[in-house]
């Protein structure tokens, strides 16, 4: 049952209540999913698929914001 098919205010607080006790087992989950992840790839993969070397430099590059994407877009269009 979802929070559109209630029909009483008990219903939603019942809802509502399952929802936030299941907030810190997401964060857990996530965090649990990628320690996981990095211990298959040190392990099983050694870091020699590709994937993985690029994902990595992803997480170590500088990311440009969404402004600064838009100033670059901006002067290239303009010194052409």
């Amino acid at each position: 049952m979802g929070l559109r098919q209630t029909q009483r205010v008990e219903q939603v607080r019942t809802l509502v209540n399952l929802i936030a006790l299941s907030g810190p087992f997401t964060g857990i989950s996530v965090l649990r999913i990628l320690a996981l992840g990095i211990y298959m790839a040190l392990t099983a993969w050694k870091l020699l698929a590709i994937w993985i070397a690029v994902r990595r430099s992803a997480f170590t590059t500088d990311h440009k914001t969404e402004a600064d994407r838009d100033n670059s877009l901006t002067d290239s269009n303009a010194a052409r």
